[in-house]
């Protein structure tokens, strides 16, 4: 029996290893997300089966708990033991953000701190409680990245440190030469499906805002929670507002009809003034 890890994977015996799993949840477009790894067929065009077939939408991602579950089988039907969970919450595996470099020029990069440290822990062969580390799992290929930069990261740990990094659903084979070419390709198109996503939640907005209608996480004062019906408390509250601002009278609690502030000064009227 070899002791490449990699050729072991691939064989799918796992008997002795130690696997870590990473499941990663993200938030981002999250009833628009579309995944490269699932499919669905949709009545509504036809093809030859009357159907079509589309990615799945991103409520089909499993939970934190239902991903490192489903790992752990897997290793364990195989031989191997799971012994650490890598957990990426409401992480992007898409969206770049900018930074700066330390030569002091800017870059823009995704970042993602718990699956660069995983590579990491994987080419120590260590994981961060100080365990032997063999291999890592995750979901599919869609959990492990959707930036061609990271997926390089990972064949760069797969081919060079003879680590291996499978999937449970078969999406992702970066054991072979064949296997990590598909990778490449589907991360690919993954990329755009997140670029087209973005760009649709977009103009959405856009056409929202110029509707008048409020958009963004925060419901703002004066609108229900589906920030389109006016909460009727609330709203009168803002046109008191508004009212005080247009009449030039001072803020604070409206005062009612036929009377003013008291003077501050009581005692010159006849009043007693208050020590």
């Amino acid at each position: 029996m070899t002791d490449d890890l990699v050729q072991r994977a691939h064989w799918g015996d796992l008997e002795g290893q130690n696997w870590a799993a990473l499941v990663r949840l993200s938030l981002e477009a999250k009833d628009e997300e579309l995944s490269a790894s699932s499919a669905k067929r949709q009545p509504d065009q036809a093809s030859d089966s009357g159907t079509k077939w589309r990615p799945a939408t991103g409520r089909d991602i499993k939970s934190r708990e239902e991903q490192e579950k489903d790992a752990r089988r897997f290793v364990e039907s195989r031989g191997g033991r799971h012994v650490y969970t890598y957990e990426e919450p409401d992480t992007s595996a898409w969206k770049r953000k900018r930074v700066r470099q330390p030569d002091g020029t800017i870059s823009y990069r995704v970042i993602r701190p718990v699956f660069e440290g995983a590579l990491e822990d994987l080419k120590r062969g260590t994981t961060p409680d100080g365990q032997r580390l063999d291999g890592l799992i995750v979901y599919d290929i869609d959990r492990l990245t959707r930036d061609n930069r990271h997926l390089e990261d990972a064949i760069e740990v797969v081919e060079n440190f003879r680590r291996p990094i499978i999937d449970i659903t078969g999406t992702l084979d970066l054991l072979t030469d064949n296997g990590r070419t598909v990778a490449r390709l589907l991360v690919t198109v993954a990329n755009k499906s997140s670029a087209d996503t973005a760009r649709r939640v977009r103009r959405k907005h856009q056409a929202l805002q110029q509707a008048g209608i409020p958009t963004g996480s925060t419901r703002p004062f004066g609108y229900k929670d589906d920030k389109r019906m006016l909460d009727p408390k609330e709203a009168a509250a803002l046109r008191k507002a508004v009212e005080r601002i247009l009449t030039g009278a001072p803020p604070g609690r409206s005062q009612p009809t036929g009377t003013s502030r008291a003077s501050p000064r009581r005692g010159a009227t006849g009043g007693a003034r208050r020590p």
